[in-house]
């Protein structure tokens, strides 16, 4: 095979060339949306399906080998989805009097630190696939155990005290 021309982009390893089928590679990246992640608070429930549709991105671009380009935008706005969306989540959480705050605190500060740490990964010229593929976990991870559990909780008590 030539060489690429300076003008030829460089792309990473594809899911093909990894062994990996295109949709069993998105599927490994992300569960699917589905309505009963819902918490029934408008701006939450906005706020993590834009999550959800960004890791979705991530994920095409992983199935298309521009998981360098993509990781460290993606990483960027998860760190700023962990900001902005858990202070909501959290301010929320204290004018209601959430008897489990501190757990889910916890589990904020958690993924926001996890998040941190890939960051620090990717810059340390980390292997873009790698760290996909660990964003992947992360977030499949985080839709089916916090916003599943977690967050249903807090949806049912916001249901229960008619506050949301």
């Amino acid at each position: 095979m030539p060489a690429a021309s300076p003008r030829t982009p460089q792309r990473g390893p594809t899911p093909r060339s990894a062994g990996l089928a295109r949709s069993d590679f998105t599927s490994a990246l992300l569960p699917g949306w589905s309505e009963d992640l819902c918490v029934g608070n408008g701006q939450i429930d906005r706020e993590h399906k834009t999550f959800y549709l960004r890791a979705l991105r991530l994920a095409i671009a992983c199935e298309e080998g521009h998981a360098v380009e993509e990781i460290v935008s993606a990483l960027r706005y998860f760190g700023e989805y962990a900001t902005a969306h858990f202070r909501t989540e959290e301010d929320l959480m204290r004018a209601v009097g959430f008897r489990d705050l501190a757990t889910h605190c916890a589990a904020h500060a958690a993924f926001a630190g996890r998040v941190a740490g890939l960051e620090v990964q990717m810059a340390a010229q980390g292997d873009a696939m790698a760290i996909a593929r660990e964003v992947a976990a992360m977030t499949a991870e985080w839709f089916s155990g916090h916003i599943r559990n977690d967050d249903q909780a807090l949806a049912r008590y916001l249901e229960d005290t008619k506050i949301g």
